[in-house]
């Protein structure tokens, strides 16, 4: 399977189609820029299909700086809200189904605001108003409604707004639009633009000679160190899990040398069938079978209780009546899982006299 393979919708000929078809996260982002960078360095022209209600807005500028770097081609196939928005209108050449809608708004962070928070905000505000000033025809006072709210268009308006070239007619019909907020939420699922909370980004925001290239740069670094941090646990979990595996292996060693030590033959079934018991209950099992003459055969049934049931006839009377056998056989009366066999236990005893 190759690298790309989940984002690829098809090729024709030199032309490259991509798909973002889910929200935008970090991956998913970095993934598409890669994409569009390696297909355009071998030649292809590489049209990026959109269908998304946006995503973290920081990892959307690699895509940003892909497209307008490879001059790259944009399709809304339905929904291109949010992020999804400011790609679609990045675009080359950009194409939008009759039927499709759009939606820009300002920068919104999740979690508590303070003066900090409020000036990250309005940091990517103002890149923001440049991105969409410079992709469409919205006036400087449309352009602040937008960062103060939001804007939904259906493909006519993202056509005489200048946010695409194209509609393409699919003879479907076009959802109604409005701006009302009520609405909006009955027709479209809402997604603010996240922006990590790394105190690193939030200090290179805050400078004002920083750049939108230098926030591409820094994310983009951060994003391979949690790429390698996240290897680096991968190979401490392996670690971890091949190190419980030799536990259990000298788990059941042990448990299977104790019960040997026992001079019971038992085969392979039996054996097994012991062993797991002793792993989850080491003294019941033991006290079990130490008042048992024949446990070679398993048996039927998987637990100890079960096994007891039928071994009424290879109990140990003698070692019963002793002093020890007494004190364990007390001890089984006084276990849910062993009062059973301990009750068989007694009336072998009963019998035994009462035989006589």
């Amino acid at each position: 399977m190759g690298k790309f393979d989940k984002i690829i919708n098809r090729i024709e000929g030199e032309k490259v189609v991509l798909n973002l078809r889910d929200d935008i996260t970090a991956d998913k982002a970095f993934m598409i820029a890669e994409a569009i960078e390696y297909y355009s360095e071998l030649g292809n022209q590489v049209q990026l299909v959109v269908n998304t209600g946006g995503g973290a807005l920081m990892p959307t500028l690699s895509i940003l700086n892909a497209i307008e770097t490879y001059g790259v081609d944009t399709h809304n196939e339905g929904m291109a809200a949010s992020a999804g928005a400011l790609i679609v209108a990045s675009g080359r050449n950009r194409t939008m189904n009759d039927f499709g809608l759009m939606m820009f708004h300002g920068a919104q962070l999740n979690g508590k605001r303070n003066k900090r928070t409020d000036n990250v905000v309005n940091k990517f505000n103002e890149s923001l108003k440049g991105i969409i000033s410079n992709r469409t025809k919205f006036s400087d006072s449309e352009i602040n409604d937008i960062i103060s709210g939001e804007r939904w268009l259906d493909s006519s308006d993202a056509l005489n707004m200048g946010v695409i070239d194209e509609v393409v007619t699919t003879g479907n019909k076009a959802l109604e639009v409005t701006n009302d907020i009520s609405s909006i939420v009955n027709k479209a699922k809402q997604i603010n633009i996240k922006m990590t909370d790394s105190n690193e980004m939030q200090d290179l925001l805050l400078k004002k000679e920083t750049t939108i290239s230098d926030l591409n740069n820094k994310y983009k670094t951060l994003h391979e160190s949690r790429e390698a941090l996240t290897a680096e646990m991968s190979k401490k979990d392996t670690v971890i899990a091949d190190l419980e595996n030799k536990l259990k292996q000298a788990d059941k060693k042990e448990a299977l040398t104790v019960i040997n030590s026992k001079d019971l033959e038992l085969d392979e079934t039996a054996q097994a069938f012991w062993v797991e018991n002793y792993l989850k209950d080491k003294e019941g099992t033991l006290k079990v079978m130490e008042g048992m003459k024949v446990v070679n055969k398993a048996p039927e049934g998987g637990s100890i209780t079960d096994a007891l049931k039928n071994q009424k006839e290879t109990t140990d009377v003698d070692y019963w009546e002793s002093e020890e056998g007494q004190i364990n056989l007390a001890n089984l009366k006084n276990d849910s899982s062993t009062a059973s066999f301990a009750m068989e236990v007694q009336k072998s005893i009963t019998n035994k006299y009462l035989s006589k």
